[in-house]
């Protein structure tokens, strides 16, 4: 069961947030989703991201953060 999500977007969305609080995860109201929005946010996240602390990470496919695309963080 995914408890903790860690969602990363390009920038503070509100109507993604409030889609992922109360439409997609809306079964589940225990879960816990936490938004980031560049990298310096992601970078003070990677020690949680590297011990597991997240059920899950959603990110957006066309994510760009500072000239760099996820897949280079």
């Amino acid at each position: 069961m995914i408890k903790k999500t860690l969602i990363c977007l390009n920038e503070d969305l509100k109507f993604l947030e409030n889609y992922f609080q109360n439409d997609f995860f809306k079964k589940n109201p225990k879960i816990v989703c936490e938004f980031i929005y560049d990298k310096a946010a992601f970078d003070g996240k990677k020690r949680a991201i590297e011990n597991n602390a997240y059920d899950a990470i959603v990110v957006l496919c066309e994510l760009t953060w500072e000239g760099h695309t996820f897949a280079q963080l």
